[in-house]
């Protein structure tokens, strides 16, 4: 792993990028079409270059405001005094929030593209001071995908697990919405600070079935980050199919490497577009 990232945490040119679709399907299996069998899906990129390679730092506040709809950990309405601030006892609403900024291609969401940045990816890794503070991801926005035992219990943010402190990674697509949110267990206000650490990768699919392969049986060097899901929304798989033609590669048994190796010939050749192909 560590020849594949640099000491920021982010894929070297050159490297290969797993994104790890933790929900598990069931179909026929390829070794027999009588069985069944289960399996994961993953998309898998080769990292060729990362654009402003020597500035990939940026430090804001959180971007809230006294208009800002929390929720709150005791019942008891939440308002922030300031622009920035994270209120006591308090988490976002449903709909979390998202870090506009001038200039880009959706000025509400500065993570956010469209199908046309193809060759695009965000990995987007955020830091928040003071450490304590909650941190989630939601994939796509305003869907809480933090669950316990199946769907049994919802956890996260506002719950007493299900987040992280301080610290989250996450990989930005073409195509899908995702929203950030923000926990304060303490009585006092906060007025957090957002640091970001991303790569702007240009990325495309590799096209030799084999090199698929040995990434996903661990032959290959890759970096791979999960999906923070736990339902595969359809808002995800719309979102990669209109960028790339396929939402990804099956994960099969390393007992069975040559019908692996026939299926993802038949992905690059059937479902990927070839604009998105190396």
């Amino acid at each position: 792993m560590s020849n594949v990232i640099d000491r920021h945490g982010l894929v070297k040119p050159g490297g290969y990028l797993v994104v790890f679709n933790p929900v598990t399907y069931t179909g026929k299996s390829l070794g027999d079409r009588t069985k069944s069998t289960r399996y994961n899906k993953a998309m898998v990129f080769k990292v060729l270059s990362r654009q402003n390679v020597q500035g990939e730092k940026y430090t804001r506040a959180l971007p809230t405001t006294p208009h800002t709809i929390f929720r709150s950990y005791d019942g008891n309405p939440a308002i922030a005094s300031a622009d920035g601030c994270l209120p006591g006892r308090s988490y976002t609403g449903t709909d979390g929030v998202k870090f506009a900024l001038a200039g880009t291609e959706d000025l509400q969401d500065m993570w956010k593209t469209d199908k046309d940045y193809y060759d695009r990816l965000f990995h987007v890794n955020l830091a928040v001071q003071p450490g304590f503070v909650r941190v989630g991801v939601d994939m796509p926005t305003a869907t809480n995908q933090a669950k316990f035992q199946h769907t049994k219990k919802m956890i996260g943010i506002g719950t007493d697990f299900g987040w992280r402190y301080g610290k989250t990674t996450s990989m930005a697509f073409p195509e899908i919405d995702v929203s950030y949110q923000f926990g304060n267990t303490t009585n006092a206000e906060l007025r957090p600070t957002c640091e970001f650490t991303y790569g702007e990768y240009i990325v495309g699919i590799p096209s030799d079935p084999e090199t698929i392969y040995k990434i996903l049986s661990g032959r290959e060097a890759a970096y791979q980050i999960d999906l923070p899901i736990t339902t595969y929304d359809a808002a995800i798989a719309q979102g990669l199919l209109r960028t790339y033609g396929t939402d990804g590669f099956p994960i099969y048994p390393a007992a069975r490497p040559g019908s692996a190796v026939e299926d993802y010939s038949r992905i690059i050749a059937e479902e990927c577009y070839d604009k998105v192909l190396l």
